[in-house]
């Protein structure tokens, strides 16, 4: 097989293009590349012809696959002297005894082999031990047939939750005895720790119980401060003995029978759930152009749940006017004036919640916003 050919003499070694726009020459191949190619081509084909030759496969330029298929040919119908995978050392065992033999000899395996030969097996359950009787003397044990020795009392009695046994009555052992409460109650003198839960119920977000109450449950302390848990989804607070409740939560209200203080800030989502007289005007509100959707001389209801206000605009020209009302209040104001002259006229008012309210202009209304 040829050696490996230099590559071209170029200073980096590699081929490159001309340039006439530069007048840079492109790389020159020199007949003596050539030949080096030609006589690496011819080295390695010659190589791999002599594979297939060995392995009884004659040349065939339309296939693509024929070295691979002679490797694989080689390796499969090699010399019967290797050992193969898939034979599991048989080649080794074909050869007779005195090979097999040799192997365990050269594998260290001698002292291993002679003792596998006395070994037990475990499928014999223990039916091929060669003595039986000795076997169980050996291990202190009796026959199947065998009787124990009579034993009506302990050499030395020993304590069993304090008490003591010896073996020649019952003992008796309570919750008190190992500390434990008893199945019907009673009390613990330290803090308790649950770290369990219960299977079910399954409460919200995926929340277990670790204490389980009966249908209507709950916890007391004895100053007749409380929570109870109803059956019907109510939870109950208390913290006197007249038996009034200072909190109810139920699924669809909370409910308190005391004065509330609040320290921080009370956000609501709906404002209209407060007294008119703690509503904050302009609170979560914006200004929003509602001109395309409103017509002069309609009425209209704010049903925002809070105050809302008007601001509307004349468009400018001849004989404007304004006219605006409520429905609980009539004409709030009513900007007029300028005759045939030019003029724009502007008026912003205020209409409660759940009020009607209505703007009546003369010429075209140019803006209609509303804070709301």
């Amino acid at each position: 097989m040829k050696n490996i050919m230099p590559p071209i003499d170029t200073p980096d070694k590699s081929f490159h293009d001309g340039n006439p726009a530069t007048g840079e020459q492109g790389t020159i191949v020199s007949a003596l590349w050539l030949n080096n190619v030609q006589r690496g081509v011819i080295s390695t084909q010659q190589e791999m012809a002599s594979v297939l030759s060995q392995a009884g496969i004659d040349i065939d330029e339309a296939k693509q696959n024929q070295l691979l298929t002679a490797i694989q040919e080689l390796i499969s119908t090699g010399n019967d002297g290797y050992l193969k995978a898939a034979s599991y050392l048989g080649e080794i065992k074909a050869l007779g005894a005195g090979a097999v033999a040799q192997a365990i000899t050269n594998l260290g395996l001698t002292d291993t082999a002679t003792a596998a030969a006395g070994a037990m097996q475990k499928n014999q359950n223990l039916n091929d031990v060669a003595n039986k009787a000795v076997a169980l003397t050996n291990l202190g044990a009796l026959p199947a047939n065998g009787t124990a020795v009579a034993a009506t009392k302990l050499a030395t009695a020993r304590l069993i939750a304090g008490k003591s046994f010896n073996g020649t009555a019952d003992i008796s052992i309570g919750a008190s005895d190992v500390g434990a409460l008893p199945l019907t109650g009673g009390a613990l003198s330290g803090a308790l720790t649950v770290n369990g839960t219960h299977d079910a119920p399954l409460g919200a977000n995926g929340f277990r119980s670790c204490i389980l109450t009966p249908g209507n449950g709950g916890f007391t302390n004895p100053a007749g401060v409380g929570i109870g848990l109803h059956s019907n989804g109510s939870i109950y607070l208390w913290n006197d003995v007249s038996g009034g409740y200072a909190m109810s939560v139920s699924s669809t209200a909370i409910g308190t029978s005391r004065p509330l203080n609040v320290g921080g800030t009370v956000t609501p989502t709906d404002y209209s759930n407060f007294d008119a007289r703690f509503s904050k005007f302009a609170a979560g509100q914006a200004w929003t152009n509602v001109l395309s959707s409103r017509s002069s001389g309609a009425w209209y209801t704010n049903n925002t749940g809070k105050p809302i206000m008007i601001a509307v605009t004349t468009e400018y020209g001849p004989n404007a006017a304004l006219n605006c009302q409520t429905g609980s209040a009539g004409t709030i104001v009513s900007p007029r004036g300028g005759g045939s002259e030019y003029i724009q006229h502007s008026a912003t008012f205020i209409v409660m919640p759940n009020d009607t309210y209505r703007v009546d202009a003369s010429g075209n209304i140019g803006i209609w916003k509303e804070l709301r």
